[in-house]
């Protein structure tokens, strides 16, 4: 009740306080944590239009290394379901112990630690595993290194699966051969591309137009913050 009263008695104050808080906000944004899975993961529009800022850093990565979204966004999907801190499930000693993870692989595109060291040297970049953009990043970089080295093609999804799983040196030598397993997963991977290829192209305008409204959204945030912080200013100088 105290500080209902001296909001009451002293607007101007008020006023340039939260003018001061919104502009704080609009220039370094909120504090974020690590982010849940997305709720739609089989529709690329709606996994897109829940998470906006995952279809352009998406794009981005599809710009920057000619390696399609559906593709990349596939990978994620079966690499770690969307989860960012995933790690592979740790090995039982006699049947019940938790033990040992089987490999380092870690984040939203499951990199080991080896491969993720390289990609830091060769992009510059300060990233991380458990960061979508960076993981989206990492995508990209990897299938298009690989389709570089191993001569396949952008849209050979099933191809480029089983090199990213099983590196360039599994790849030639056909590791994933004796891998039943792995073959079908690789299978349904390259199914799975061709649905969100098709998804993507129905909704791309959509969020290309989302995309652009949020852009000029921070600049008319500003204006409005701007205009309340020269109201309380004024506001202020004519009490005085």
């Amino acid at each position: 009740m105290a500080l209902w009263r001296y909001l009451q008695r002293n607007p101007g104050s008020s006023l340039l306080a939260l003018a001061t808080a919104a502009i704080v906000i609009v220039l370094w944004g909120p504090v974020r944590c690590t982010v849940p899975p997305p709720e739609a993961t089989e529709d690329l529009c709606q996994l897109f239009d829940e998470r906006l800022s995952w279809y352009r850093h998406a794009r981005l990565a599809a710009e920057n290394w000619q390696v399609g979204e559906p593709l990349i966004m596939a990978v994620i999907h079966q690499e770690s379901g969307f989860h960012a801190r995933a790690r592979p499930a740790r090995r039982q000693l006699l049947r019940f112990i938790p033990w040992r993870r089987p490999s380092t692989a870690f984040g939203y595109a499951q990199v080991v630690d080896g491969t993720w060291q390289q990609y830091l040297a060769e992009s510059g970049r300060d990233a991380r595993r458990d960061r979508f953009a960076d993981a989206v990043d990492f995508v990209g970089w990897y299938l298009n290194s690989l389709g570089q080295q191993l001569h396949l093609a952008a849209g050979d999804a099933r191809s480029l699966y089983l090199a990213y799983h099983e590196g360039a040196g599994g790849f030639k030598r056909r590791s994933y051969r004796d891998q039943p397993g792995l073959l079908t997963v690789a299978d349904r991977l390259a199914l799975r591309a061709d649905r969100y290829r098709g998804q993507l192209e129905q909704c791309r305008r959509h969020l290309d137009r989302r995309l652009w409204l949020q852009r000029l959204r921070p600049f008319a945030l500003l204006g409005l913050t701007v205009t309340a912080l020269v109201f309380a200013l004024l506001w202020r100088r004519h009490r005085s």
